[in-house]
């Protein structure tokens, strides 16, 4: 059971009272994934969603954050709008593990259904093959 009065709970609200900076915290997560224990603190920063997977020992794990459309980079969007197809893109969450994005996710509305649609850092489908960049040799 989830108690943050524990002792092994100081070690994550450390992270957390870190990662918030001048952020508000929306909520306090434990989360049992292939059995360890992580926790999830949901924020808000700046208007926008951020939320950071935490171990118990304190190690930030991953960072899930809003993006605003206008803010991703054209190869992100056309990826994004592309897996969509013909839905509209609602909102979008870059995936960060040690500093480093690892993915996008966004959420679909499409026919009154929601659903999620997901590129790697270039903007292409999960397990396509990496764009190249211009220039670079083949």
């Amino acid at each position: 059971e989830f108690d943050a009065h524990t002792t092994s709970w100081r070690p994550v609200q450390a992270t957390a009272a870190k990662e918030t900076g001048q952020g508000k915290v929306t909520g306090y997560w434990q989360r049992d994934a292939d059995g360890a224990t992580l926790y999830e603190v949901d924020l808000v920063i700046d208007g926008h969603a951020r939320g950071v997977l935490i171990n118990p020992e304190g190690a930030v794990i991953a960072i899930q954050e809003e993006v605003p459309w206008n803010k991703l980079d054209p190869g992100i969007q056309s990826g994004l709008q592309s897996q969509a197809g013909d839905g509209k893109v609602a909102t979008v969450y870059s995936i960060s593990k040690d500093g480093k994005v690892t993915r996008y996710i966004a959420s679909v509305e499409k026919g009154g259904q929601k659903t999620k649609v997901e590129v790697g850092p270039d903007g292409a489908p999960p397990g396509a093959p990496p764009a190249e960049s211009p220039g670079e040799p083949k």
